[in-house]
Order: structure tokens, then C-alpha cells, then sequence
């Protein structure tokens, strides 16, 4: 009796899923994440910094304003450009897979061939495989990003969404540091600002754990204790800094 595969599209298994699914997706995720994080530690670094060489409290605020706004532009510019690069890396890849699909059959045949004999298919069971992926070209392409290049469609982002999320989540997170500046003296400023930014990346830390199935305390004191220490060498820099000055 002849064994009959049923494959799925990727989309209706990702349905029947649900943890596949977020309002952002996994490249949303890693870009608010990317922000937030450089957010909290590169602000509460400056702001630390900033306070611990001065008593005005509105040169703290702002000094953080302008290199939040700086540091927000380039985040946002930045991960635009990183995550445009990739796709034209990508786009290239796909269109040599097309090339060779046409050019050389056979041979990218054998190498689907190749790939389905290594997850153990045999026989008939395994010459059904190849000639139902490679029947259709959609398909067949599709295999031959995934499974051999490792190019997922999912993965590939939109630059200008991944600029716009990264370069918001660095802003508000800038917040936290800079805002207990702006409603207390300086001295008493400085450690409400460590107090409640490193409360806010713990949560941060641990919110994440959600996409990434880690252990929540331990995400949370990983990101807590890389932030106390930008907060750490910011403060003795301002402090040199001033004596020098």
C-alpha cells in the first residue's frame, strides 16, 4: 500500500500553533528588545555619568534629551540598514537558487534527494517526497531556501518597520533614566533613576522570556546586572572626569 504525505503549508501549521504568533512577530520582538535594551543601559550610563560631575539636575535632563534623541536616530538608521543589507543578501541567494533550478535540474533534484535521505526517508517513500516537492517550482524553491540555504520567509523583517520599532523602544526607554532628573534634585535623582531603570529592565528582561522560553529571573538579573554595570562605569567616568575638570 503506498504511503500518501499530506504537506501542509507552513502557514496553516503556524495556525494551529499559536505560540508562532505575536502582534509584532519574531523580528518585531528582536527589534523592540534591541532598542529597549540599549535604551536603558547606553542612557542610564549617560545620565550616571552626567550626574555624578554635576548638582543640576536640568543640565542632566538635558544632556539625556539630546543623546537620546542622537542615540534613538542612529539605532533606528541603523538596524534599517542592517536589516536592508540582509534581504539584498538574501535576494541574491534566492535568485542564484532560481538560476541553478533552471540551469542545472538534475542536480538540485539530487540534492532534495540528499537533504530528505538524511532526516531517514527510504524507497518509494523517499522518491515521493522529492517528486512532489520538486513538482511544483514554488514549492520546490521554498525547500531549497529552508532547508538548504536556511533562508525562512519569517526572518527576512521589513527594514523600515524594524528601524521605526527599534528607534521608539530606545526613546522609551531612555525615559526611565532621565525622567526622575527632571522632578528631583540631582544627588537624590541619580539613584531613583538607577533604582527604577533597573527595575524596568529586570521586567523587560524577564517580558521577554515569553518569546524566548529561558528562565524568567535568570533573563531579568542577566540584563539587571549588564545595565548596573554601565550604570557603575559611567558614574566613576563623570566622577574622574570632574576632578580633572
Amino acid at each position: 500500500m503506498e504511503t500518501v504525505f499530506n504537506f501542509r503549508p507552513m502557514q496553516d501549521v503556524m495556525t494551529d500553533h499559536p505560540e508562532y504568533h505575536s502582534v509584532l512577530g519574531h523580528g518585531g520582538i528582536r527589534d523592540v528588545i534591541l532598542g529597549a535594551n540599549d535604551g536603558f543601559v547606553s542612557m542610564l550610563g549617560l545620565v550616571t555619568g552626567v550626574a555624578s560631575g554635576t548638582s543640576e539636575s536640568g543640565f542632566v535632563v538635558l544632556a539625556g534629551i539630546v543623546g537620546a534623541v542622537a542615540a534613538a536616530i542612529s539605532m533606528a538608521l541603523g538596524n534599517y540598514i542592517s536589516v536592508k543589507s540582509q534581504i539584498e543578501v538574501y535576494d541574491a541567494q534566492i535568485e542564484q537558487e532560481k538560476t541553478e533550478m533552471r540551469q542545472m535540474p538534475d542536480v538540485e533534484r539530487r540534492e532534495v534527494w540528499e537533504i530528505y535521505k538524511k532526516k531517514g526517508f527510504r524507497g518509494k517513500q523517499l522518491e515521493g517526497i522529492v517528486k512532489h516537492l520538486t513538482s511544483n517550482r514554488k514549492r520546490w524553491l521554498n525547500v531549497m531556501l529552508q532547508e538548504e540555504l536556511g533562508i525562512h520567509a519569517q526572518d527576512l523583517g521589513h527594514p523600515v518597520q524594524s528601524g521605526v520599532l527599534t528607534g521608539v523602544a530606545f526613546a522609551a526607554a531612555a525615559a526611565f533614566p532621565i525622567l526622575p532628573y527632571a522632578a528631583l534634585p540631582a544627588r537624590t535623582a541619580l539613584w531613583v533613576s538607577v533604582a527604577l531603570t533597573l527595575l524596568a529592565v529586570f521586567a523587560t528582561g524577564a517580558l521577554k522570556t515569553r518569546f524566548t522560553k529561558r528562565t524568567w529571573w535568570i533573563s531579568g538579573m542577566e540584563m539587571t546586572l549588564i545595565a548596573g554595570i554601565a550604570a557603575a562605569i559611567g558614574f566613576l567616568a563623570g566622577d574622574i572626569v570632574a576632578d580633572v575638570f
